[in-house]
């Protein structure tokens, strides 16, 4: 009992387990959590669950390049092991900046196996947010990948931090915090739902949670969904619309750009209709390719994203070229100038292919708010090359 002593991370998972089966392994180590078993009969009959949870005592719970190769090996269990329902308890503060760029491939590899799981097998995924830390950047990005995200009530979510956008432009305004609390994140239909505080009725709910697979026709759906509100923003917090450049052949961001929701959703509609087009079939070395895609993109931060669902759009863009890729259209990406943070990990780390010129920049938040949190501000495509 002492590894999960004084963590509610590893105590809740490990109550989680015990309360769908009686058997199964737990196997832990000093960063991680995992259990793999069957559910009793009174519960979900002969349906494997797997379980992974991260020690949010270590590095207030950031994905490293040990948390990653954990995860990583364990996502492999899951689709060897044919595991019908998987459940990730994170908590966590986002990618660990102290290694920079090469976290966030780690992340970005992560997010990618994930959607393969839901891409090829019939594995429902579920995201249960933690409530000390709670889920930030790169760790809230890998949770909107799963079919389901949960949180608690007392939780604290968002893809921007609080503190780097008021570093970078300072605010009094009270509301601004709101914009992180589960409720709003529910309301605002980042979160599926808040989870009680029992046990056994957060078991009988995610034993319910029906699998809900990564396809053209939920991927339409989703895109109409977040149009709904994309365009209710719009009128509600009379933000002037974004003029797309008319006939414009170039996809992605080909100048260094500050991306928002807005930002992110030319983008969408830039992709929607290759979805359209594109038949999903087998890939062959024949298969048709995109154009190659500008990923010169920054994080925008601010908190009017936050407000709208930064989330949602970060996470359909990732969604949209994984889906592509899988359909055979190789995801072919460009960054001939300076992208970070979060954008640059759902956008140009989706790629199949990722070229990086030598004269560009990569760098895991904006320069300006980098001295925050590391020292290491600028990486160069030569080292991003050879790292």
């Amino acid at each position: 009992m002492n590894h999960y002593k004084n963590n509610k991370n590893l105590d809740h998972a490990k109550q989680l387990a015990l309360s769908i089966s009686s058997e199964g392994s737990f196997q832990h180590s000093n960063l991680a959590l995992n259990w793999i078993g069957t559910a009793n009969a009174d519960t979900k009959d002969s349906e494997t669950v797997a379980i992974w949870a991260n020690d949010s005592r270590i590095n207030t719970g950031c994905i490293t390049l040990e948390f990653a190769y954990e995860l990583s090996a364990f996502l492999e269990r899951v689709e060897q092991e044919s595991v019908d329902r998987f459940i990730l308890c994170i908590d966590s503060a986002g990618v660990a900046l102290a290694q920079s760029w090469k976290a966030m491939k780690a992340t970005a590899k992560l997010i990618k196996q994930l959607l393969n799981l839901r891409l090829h097998n019939n594995v429902s995924t579920i995201a249960v947010l933690g409530q000390e830390v709670g889920c930030y950047g790169g760790a809230y990005l890998l949770a909107s990948g799963f079919q389901y995200a949960l949180g608690y009530k007392a939780g604290s979510y968002g893809v921007s931090g609080k503190k780097v956008i008021e570093h970078l432009n300072p605010s009094s305004n009270a509301m601004n915090a709101l914009f992180y609390l589960a409720p709003y994140r529910v309301l605002n239909q980042e979160v599926f739902a808040l989870l009680s505080e029992s046990v056994t009725e957060q078991r009988d709910l995610f034993l319910t949670l029906q699998s809900k697979p990564l396809n053209r026709n939920t991927l339409i759906a989703e895109y109409n969904a977040l149009k709904a509100c994309f365009l209710e923003d719009k009128c509600a917090l009379l933000i002037n619309p974004t003029k797309p450049e008319k006939n414009n052949p170039v996809l992605g961001f080909k100048e260094t750009t500050q991306v928002g929701c807005d930002e992110l959703f030319g983008f969408i509609e830039q992709l929607i209709p290759y979805l359209k087009e594109f038949e999903a079939h087998s890939p062959t070395s024949n298969s048709t390719a995109l154009p190659f895609i500008m990923g010169n993109c920054e994080q925008q931060f601010s908190f009017l994203n936050e407000q709208r669902g930064f989330s949602r759009y970060l996470s359909l863009c990732m969604k949209l070229l994984r889906y592509l890729s899988a359909c055979g259209h190789p995801i072919r990406i460009k960054v001939d100038k300076r992208g970070s943070g979060a954008t640059f990990i759902a956008l140009s780390l989706m790629a199949d292919v990722l070229i990086i010129e030598e004269g560009s920049y990569i760098f895991p938040l904006p320069d300006k708010a980098v001295s925050l949190l590391t020292h290491k501000a600028i990486l160069t495509g030569n080292e991003w090359r050879s790292s």
